[in-house]
């Protein structure tokens, strides 16, 4: 699996082409991350190119990031807004899926200085979790995990590690800003 170039970034929020994917029905998180603008605006490389991050609204921790993309020939801009939310000291990027409105993708996000680490969801284990009644939610025909709304203990259980990490510890999606 290779995630498009800024789905890697969420991947940071994960619009992961040809692999399972774990969404919600909210955005994960109780509360907004304050975004400041010089912290986050400008160019941010990782291994598969380069996107560029906006804020957009700094209260509501809402981000604007595009990437320029070949398509049919042609080069194309895309962009999504992420939304940064907090829970249990843990940041989740949100992303609506694309042609699924009330349909969110996320990941976790770690921002130290000028370095993005991005850590998606493992379907697997979501999967596990949501068969087991342990966490609310359905599995779809493709495997895609689709969670409820959570309550704060099922938060609990996804942020303390008592069940593993339930994230793809060993791929993250690391982001460098050029210059702030």
């Amino acid at each position: 699996m290779k995630p498009r170039l800024f789905p890697a970034l969420l991947a940071w929020l994960l619009l992961a082409t040809g692999c399972s994917t774990v969404a919600t029905l909210q955005p994960l998180g109780e509360d907004p991350v304050a975004l400041p603008e010089e912290a986050w605006a400008g160019t941010w490389i990782h291994k598969d190119g380069a996107v560029t991050i906006r804020v957009v609204n700094p209260a509501q921790g809402l981000l604007e990031v595009g990437w320029v993309e070949e398509s049919g020939g042609r080069l194309a801009m895309e962009s999504y807004t992420v939304q940064l939310r907090r829970s249990a000291g843990w940041t989740f990027g949100n992303l609506e899926a694309e042609g699924e409105p009330g349909r969110y993708l996320w990941a976790r996000v770690e921002k130290e200085g000028n370095q993005v680490i991005v850590w998606r969801p493992d379907p697997g284990k979501f999967k596990r979790l949501v068969e087991e009644g342990r966490l609310p939610g359905s599995v779809t025909e493709d495997d895609d995990v689709v969670l409820q709304p959570l309550s704060a203990e099922q938060m609990e259980l996804l942020t303390s590690e008592r069940e593993g990490v339930l994230l793809e510890w060993d791929d993250p999606v690391v982001f460098t800003r050029l210059v702030p």
